[in-house]
């Protein structure tokens, strides 16, 4: 056995060797072979009870475990579906928060027309508001409605994970934090988007077009507002070692056609010198 490691492994184990049980505790993770993993890592807490790297792999295994993987598309009226993925646990609580999509665009603009030095990217971009709302502004942004729901699992054999695909009892369109609770384990969060409108920019040969759609037919959205917002941040010079920007901000509003169109003149939107918009439909109003 001089060129079998893991039998060389195992020698190393019976005389208490931390790295023979750390060695093979970590084969048998990367072959999967998880209930093997488990007996090392149980056996090397015995003779090391303080260890903790060796504590943390046990509860990694045999703990309770959920996470969201994905979430699926969806339009107003219909639940939306959601992966998830578990390991060893058997009952999990849900719940969707609503999130105030006005009150986040609004702050939003009001940030860009504070005109700081430097943007901070996390402020700007709608994914990363999002991303903000799961974290450390979560209670702001949070309408206070909310749908709670538990689901039971069926775990894999061997501390294997399981994939399932669930709806959400949601179908007010609009931004919501979803979060979900396993029982005995740990918390996982996301959001999920339900549409109900849908804004489409293209530019033409000499004009830039936007249409303004339902999400679930594809129909024309007519006669309803549309906000324009847009910024550019242009640098002018370095005073005591600090760059100096510029910010030219414009902000207006305009009605879709009968064919849910609005048409601009090449150049309105300013779109060749960098200009960035947020455009937005308060979906409420339909």
């Amino acid at each position: 056995d001089e060129h079998n490691y893991i039998s060389i492994y195992q020698s190393l184990m019976k005389s208490r060797n931390s790295d023979g049980f750390r060695q093979l505790a970590n084969i048998y993770l990367n072959r999967r072979q998880f209930k093997k993993a488990v007996d090392v890592l149980q056996t090397f807490i015995q003779f090391n009870p303080g260890d903790k790297w060796a504590k943390d792999q046990l509860q990694q295994i045999v703990g309770n475990w959920g996470e969201f993987v994905s979430i699926n598309p969806s339009t107003e009226g219909k639940k939306p579906s959601f992966d998830f993925r578990f390991r060893n646990a058997s009952k999990v609580k849900f719940t969707a928060s609503r999130v105030d999509l006005v009150k986040l665009i609004r702050d939003t603009k009001a940030y860009i027309n504070s005109k700081p030095d430097r943007l901070d990217w996390n402020k700007i971009q709608l994914s990363h508001i999002a991303n903000g709302v799961l974290t450390r502004e979560k209670k702001k942004y949070l309408t206070g409605e909310a749908e709670s729901w538990d689901v039971k699992l069926s775990p894999a054999a061997n501390h294997f994970n399981r994939r399932i695909t669930l709806q959400a009892p949601v179908k007010k369109a609009g931004a919501w934090f979803l979060e979900a609770q396993i029982e005995g384990g740990n918390s996982s969060q996301t959001y999920l988007w339900i549409d109900n409108t849908v804004i489409i920019q293209k530019r033409l040969d000499n004009e830039t077009m936007i249409y303004v759609a339902d999400a679930e037919t594809g129909k024309p959205v007519k006669n309803t507002k549309v906000n324009f917002f847009g910024y550019r941040q242009k640098y002018i010079e370095r005073v005591k070692n600090k760059p100096r920007y510029e910010y030219n901000i414009k902000e207006f509003e305009l009605n879709t056609d009968v064919e849910g169109k609005i048409i601009f003149t090449k150049g309105t939107l300013d779109e060749n010198h960098g200009k960035r918009w947020l455009i937005s439909v308060n979906t409420d109003s339909r």
